[in-house]
């Protein structure tokens, strides 16, 4: 709700549909905003943003609800266009149930800016597969030899 938005079927000037035919086009900067609420609490959330940044805008997420939180989404800045036409994926899991969320509310840092929205990905508490205890540190164990390895 809320932003200065269109869904677009055709690309615009930078921004694009990453699957399908259609995306949110969205002018959000200048205390114009456009915010997405959930019937219950999520647990984790993901989108795919085009033509971030292009005329130097940042991005920020402000979550709403247990965890109430502002975001910043790092991507690459420019003016004039020298990131027309980028392309990144930004997500996060809340780490437990007290921070699962009910709303985010996309911000940008200025109205020149357009960015493209498309394949919002939403999961609940219980759609979260926690790694096993240990397996996370196994992981970093596996990765610290491989660059021992390079080395030798």
């Amino acid at each position: 709700s809320g932003g200065s938005g269109i869904i677009r079927g055709a690309p615009s000037v930078g921004r694009f549909a990453t699957s399908g035919t259609q995306y949110w086009e969205a002018q959000i900067g200048g205390g114009n905003p456009f915010t997405v609420t959930f019937s219950s609490s999520i647990a984790a959330f993901g989108f795919y943003g085009t033509d971030i940044g292009d005329f130097g805008a940042t991005l920020t997420l402000n979550l709403v609800g247990g965890g109430n939180a502002v975001l910043n989404v790092g991507n690459t800045t420019g003016s004039g266009g020298s990131t027309n036409g980028s392309l990144l994926f930004y997500g996060f899991i809340s780490q437990n149930a007290a921070h699962d969320i009910m709303g985010i509310t996309f911000e940008a840092s200025n109205t020149s800016d357009f960015f493209g929205f498309d394949d919002m990905i939403v999961a609940s508490r219980e759609q979260i597969i926690p790694l096993p205890t240990g397996a996370a540190m196994a992981m970093v164990g596996i990765g610290a030899i491989g660059l021992r390895r390079k080395r030798v």
